[in-house]
């Protein structure tokens, strides 16, 4: 091979990782719903689901939306799904069933039912009866779509029951280990919700199952998804919500069984660049130490350099701070890795990459702090090895991912990388030249004529926002899904802590 074609080789490489570097971080409400046809699907060509529409209002006969009522009275024991379908029974007792509104023009109303004593959530995993492996859970193929055209919203949960008013559905990140975006039902003892859906024409919905919820927490999460196939297949739509969708999102888990996906969102969450917490020690060159969240850009903080001093131990060496992929000043529960070496005390994402070794005489490097264990060696401020002696958990309710020019800092007298959700802190490193050489030029150049030109360093991109995620760093993630869709699923999600 060429040397260019191994550059060219090495540049898609970097580009491929690039957006495996990123991770999660805050919310924007969005309130919803519209009164049009709208579809729910899989997308028939992808061979996961049908082109079925949520209906809303659409005409007369769709009247009944929204409409809550009391249920049947409960039939014990409750009855088994129905073979074609169109019912099923959660473990808990509670039931949905469809039937045809005008089968001409394939529109079924969904019938959500608690005949129980007790409040319940559920979730809808539903397909096409003439299409075997087309299972989805509802709400699921064109959620970004409900938010842009007000036809779903993301708030804070546990999400209260619907009522005959609740013309907007919500959404929620449904499985701990694996997260599918659905809408959850909730619904009070005796009360029912009717849901209109279009799009079945010469075919059958079919429910596979009725999935009781438990709300687990509200998450941070950066979800990226398919831009064409999510959204702007929608109806024609033109306008899609940001991607990846930045938001706190609630988390449920189900009793049993598993929420399924017909496109397998491109997420992370909790933290990932969101590396430390806002109380977290930052060194000065003077000796004085900052804390995480009162760190600036511009400031000069300690790092040891990458080459070995005569003695055998790194240089201590200062680095100039010069934006944040993440800021989250006030998240909700964000978890931590809290490691404790025989003097020092670090909390850090688990995803995040520190520098260790196995033994005190082993060749050392990199790595996720989740693979670390007691009696693994750290890098201390002073360059000397120091024996993890626990780790344990803990939660925080802020976080803060600074980039320094070395790529490294010292945090609480320990010795970090500036990023995770990637093995190599190499690649991620380079990933970032191109966010390092706008900052470059614009101090060397482009701030001289800056209120002349009208340019503010935020269009310049070299100032990051107050909270959130970077723009960049937020590009990233949108090239890894549509390359990760491209390349049908190859790469592996983006990680999450």
């Amino acid at each position: 091979m060429t040397r260019n074609g191994t550059q060219i080789v090495l540049a898609i490489v970097l580009v491929l990782s690039l957006s495996s570097l990123v991770s999660s971080v805050v919310v924007t409400r969005r309130e919803v719903f519209g009164a049009a046809t709208q579809p729910e699907s899989g997308r028939g060509r992808t061979g996961r689901g049908c082109a079925s529409r949520l209906v809303l209002n659409v005409d007369a006969e769709l009247e009944t939306l929204g409409r809550s009522a009391p249920a049947p009275s409960p039939v014990s024991p409750p009855p088994a799904p129905l073979e074609d379908g169109q019912e099923c029974v959660s473990d808990q007792g509670l039931r949905v069933s469809w039937k045809w509104l005008n089968q001409n023009e394939g529109v079924v109303m969904w019938t959500f039912e608690n005949p129980t004593n007790e409040s319940g959530a559920v979730a809808l995993n539903r397909g096409i009866l003439q299409q075997p492996g087309s299972t989805y859970c509802l709400g699921d193929a064109f959620w970004p779509a409900y938010l842009e055209d007000n036809l779903a919203f993301i708030a804070a949960g546990p999400y209260p029951a619907l009522t005959g008013s609740s013309a907007s559905l919500p959404l929620a990140a449904i499985g701990q280990d694996s997260r599918v975006i659905c809408f959850v039902f909730t619904l009070n003892p005796g009360e029912s919700y009717d849901l209109p859906e279009a799009g079945f024409v010469g075919i059958s919905p079919q429910c596979t199952a009725l999935l009781d919820l438990r709300f687990v927490s509200n998450i941070n999460m950066t979800i990226a998804y398919d831009t064409q196939n999510q959204c702007r297949e929608f109806n024609g739509n033109s306008k899609c919500p940001p991607n990846p969708v930045q938001t706190e999102i609630p988390l449920y888990q189900p009793h049993s069984g598993k929420a399924a996906g017909a496109f397998q969102p491109s997420y992370s969450s909790g933290s990932g660049f969101v590396c430390f917490p806002g109380d977290a020690l930052v060194e000065r060159p003077d000796g004085s130490a900052v804390r995480m969240r009162e760190l600036r850009v511009g400031d000069q903080v300690m790092t040891l350099s990458a080459g070995e001093h005569p003695s055998g131990t790194p240089r201590r060496v200062a680095t100039r701070v010069y934006g944040f992929v993440d800021r989250i000043p006030h998240g909700s529960a964000i978890p931590y890795l809290r490691i404790t070496t025989t003097r020092q005390l670090l909390e850090i994402t688990e995803n995040h990459l520190i520098w260790a070794t196995d033994a005190p005489l082993g060749a050392g490097g990199y790595r996720l702090a989740r693979r670390l264990h007691p009696g693994v060696y750290v890098r201390s401020a002073n360059g000397h090895l120091e024996r993890i002696e626990s780790m344990t958990r803990v939660r925080h309710a802020d976080a803060y991912a600074p980039l320094t020019e070395a790529g490294t800092l010292l945090v609480n007298g320990v010795l970090v990388s500036c990023y995770g959700n990637l093995e190599s802190h190499e690649i991620a490193h380079a990933a970032f030249v191109p966010l390092r050489v706008l900052e470059w030029i614009w101090n060397l150049y482009i701030s001289r004529f800056a209120g002349t030109l009208g340019i503010g360093r935020e269009r310049f991109l070299v100032t990051p926002p107050r909270q959130g995620l970077h723009p960049y760093a937020r590009a990233l993630v949108g090239m890894y899904a549509a390359i990760r869709h491209l390349s049908g699923g190859v790469l592996a999600p983006l990680q999450s802590n």
